[in-house]
């Protein structure tokens, strides 16, 4: 059948005793421990080549480190480059091929192109700029070095109400460790995992497990299954725990005598099911070994017509949603579908440059993208005008596996299938990964069209306040440093950012705090005035030193504040009076109650500044 040829890039060449880099092209002396371990990884890739690729290479003395080709990269102006891999792979010199015979036009590099000829006039494509991202369009010309489109918008629909796949996984979809099921069930986790997978009982060899995961295998249950990537452990979904649940109760006899002897690799039908007394006679033994083999085979039967049985295997480290979150993820679909279709459609002029503009051309060899970048619930976009989805088609994920995911269509389609039962006909479609648009993670909250840009201090000020914590700005920004603070106007709020207030050693909020505090101003009092910085440093200095000398033994200095806990303002007071000079009395703040959203944005409204706090996605109900 032949042998597949890849092209990669060369960084270095490694034999028993020297290690030749790329770049730069230096020659290096390994060391004794070097030497050992390459001489290992040799011999380790001659073992892997006659066992994994049945070839046999002989001994390997040179390996050859490179970084294989990934795909071709569409970038603007029509130019088409090699993409090759960040991870290095170490090949046996003797499978390498310096100069290939032929070569493949359809990875052949090609420079930039005029406009018209890379985007002709007519060509359905995709949107995918910041506003309407992943919204079907057609190229209606060009002007200035961009493409003129005309976007197929919905300017009636709620951009968020296309997210209900995402909130419904989010506050439906759960997942349970295999000893958290074991805790809960009260059942050894040996056995459990058994009635899992696989359970054989002699002398028929019925299979009476559920079959809901197979180590050896490496597959799994859609949707009741999944193997967790990081600690290679088991979970399983709401379903498995009420059907393993409903499993125990029936057949409690056959599972508290499988709990007995958990380490047994197969099972009696007679000791699943004992007599209820002695069997005295051949006829009453062969008797009881009927019903008993009846009995297991009423397990089986039971097993077999629960309606996960239908389902098909995956791999295990796919992650798909069980059956009821498909059936109300299909439910929210046929509801947005017919509101999409009552809703006016209107062509809306965009001149978009060229990488904002994707056409089905540009994936014929494009390079798959990263599993980490899709979950459960995403939005997307068919980009492929062939093939079983047409260009533009939406739906929601399903499933998600390394390559490739399984999608629920909004509107049926004449190439969709059921995917084995678990959607509507003509509603379900299994696509590769790179022929698919992820809009959940490209959308962006758009903003009013009279609303202005907020300035550098009040954006950040809005930061502060909705970051929860999420580290401080500027001084004061590591916990138990000096909190920095300013007059932000007549009649404004004194802001120490990420939780601590203004002056020396006051003590840190929780990390999970708005990082926010605000002492209100009574009426009449100004702020102290700038012509008194040098009295004040001179003060400062004099504080400093003495702090420094020993205090008498009858002054008993006040015991510090508990850590985590908000600043309070008698001992905010206290640090001001020392920063300022022996004539001049601060002003008396009063704290204020902690601050929320809308009042901020109130308060800011009133000086005369707009600000708005929007999120890329609405929180989940």
């Amino acid at each position: 059948r032949g042998v597949a040829v890849q092209e990669g890039v060369v960084d270095k060449l490694v034999d028993a005793t020297h290690c030749c880099t790329a770049t730069p092209r230096v020659t290096q002396a390994l060391s004794a421990d070097a030497s050992e371990k390459a001489q290992k990884d040799q011999a380790l890739c001659s073992a892997m080549a006659l066992t994994k690729k049945g070839l046999d290479i002989g001994p390997v003395n040179v390996t050859v480190t490179l970084r294989p080709f990934k795909g071709m990269v569409h970038g603007p102006g029509g130019v088409v480059r090699r993409e090759f891999s960040s991870e290095e792979i170490a090949v046996p010199f003797q499978l390498c091929q310096l100069h290939p015979t032929s070569e493949d036009a359809r990875y052949t590099e090609v420079e930039s192109a005029p406009l018209e000829t890379e985007f002709p006039v007519g060509t359905p494509c995709l949107y995918t700029g910041p506003m309407h991202y992943g919204a079907l369009a057609t190229v209606t010309g060009h002007s200035k070095g961009k493409v003129r489109l005309a976007l197929q918008l919905h300017p009636t629909m709620d951009p968020h109400t296309e997210f209900f796949g995402k909130r419904t996984v989010q506050s439906r979809q759960r997942w349970f460790k295999s000893f958290e099921v074991a805790r809960y069930l009260n059942m050894n986790p040996l056995l459990l995992s058994k009635l899992m997978s696989s359970v054989r009982i002699q002398p028929e060899n019925v299979d009476i497990g559920l079959g809901f995961k197979f180590d050896k295998r490496g597959l799994c249950l859609a949707g009741y299954a999944r193997r967790d990537t990081t600690t290679c452990k088991w979970e399983f979904s709401q379903g498995a725990v009420d059907i393993i649940r409903e499993y125990a109760n029936r057949f409690e006899c056959a599972v508290a005598a499988m709990a007995q002897d958990p380490q047994s690799m197969n099972y009696q039908a007679t000791a699943l099911f004992p007599p209820s007394g002695p069997l005295t006679t051949p006829e009453e033994i062969k008797e009881h070994a009927a019903k008993a083999n009846e009995a297991v085979a009423g397990i089986a039967k039971w097993v077999h017509d629960q309606p996960c049985h239908t389902l098909p295997l995956v791999a295990a480290d796919t992650d798909a949603c069980a059956p009821n979150i498909c059936a109300m993820i299909q439910e929210q679909a046929d509801v947005y579908a017919k509101r999409l279709e009552e809703a006016k459609v209107i062509e809306t002029p965009v001149a978009a440059p060229c990488s904002q503009v994707l056409l089905p051309a540009h994936l014929t060899h494009a390079a798959a993208p990263k599993r980490g970048d899709w979950a459960l619930g995403d939005r997307v976009v068919s980009m492929r005008d062939t093939g079983p989805l047409p260009l533009g088609a939406r739906g929601t994920i399903i499933a998600v596996s390394q390559d490739t995911a399984d999608v629920l269509l909004d509107v049926p389609s004449a190439t969709a299938t059921t995917l084995s039962g678990r959607v509507a006909p003509m509603r379900g479609a299994h696509v590769p990964l790179k022929f698919l648009l992820n809009i959940t993670q490209g959308y962006r909250a758009p903003r009013p069209a009279n609303q202005q840009e907020p300035s550098q201090p009040v954006a950040a000020l809005a930061a502060a306040v909705a970051g929860a914590g999420r580290g401080g700005a500027g001084r004061g920004g590591g916990r138990g440093g000096r909190g920095q603070a300013a007059w932000t106007g007549d009649g404004a709020a004194r802001v120490a950012s990420n939780g601590f207030a203004a002056g020396r050693g006051a003590p840190a909020q929780p990390r999970g705090d708005a990082g926010v505090t605000l002492l209100q101003r009574p009426e009449g009092q100004q702020p102290p005035h700038p012509g008194q910085a040098q009295g004040q440093k001179r003060q400062q200095g004099k504080h400093k030193q003495d702090k420094q000398q020993p205090q008498p033994p009858q002054q008993q200095q006040a015991p510090p504040a508990p850590q985590h806990s908000p600043p309070q303002p008698q001992l905010v007071q206290a640090q001001q009076q020392a920063a300022y000079p022996a004539h001049y009395q601060p002003p008396q703040y009063q704290a204020a109650p902690a601050p929320q959203m809308p009042d901020v944005l109130s308060a800011l409204s009133g000086m005369g500044i707009n600000v708005s706090v929007s999120s890329p996605l609405p929180p989940p109900p």
